[in-house]
């Protein structure tokens, strides 16, 4: 959903909209998260001739410290 305002005006309102809102279970969200740490994305065939995202990923990783935008 696409947010079309004034930038300090529209912070204003998010945050207000948030603070007046109930603290919701996250207990649910949590868990995906866990299980989708468990899969383990990076594991990936190191050996194929087709370079993979992953390979990519690990590689910029490298080559910026970490400090990729």
């Amino acid at each position: 959903m696409p947010i079309v305002g004034n930038i300090p005006d529209v912070l204003d309102d998010l945050l207000k909209l948030l603070r007046d809102s109930k603290p919701q279970d996250l207990s649910q969200w949590w868990k995906q998260i866990d299980e989708w740490r468990a899969k383990d994305c990076l594991r990936y065939d190191r050996s194929s001739k087709i370079i993979k995202p992953q390979f990519v990923l690990e590689k910029l990783y490298e080559v910026t410290r970490g400090e990729a935008l």
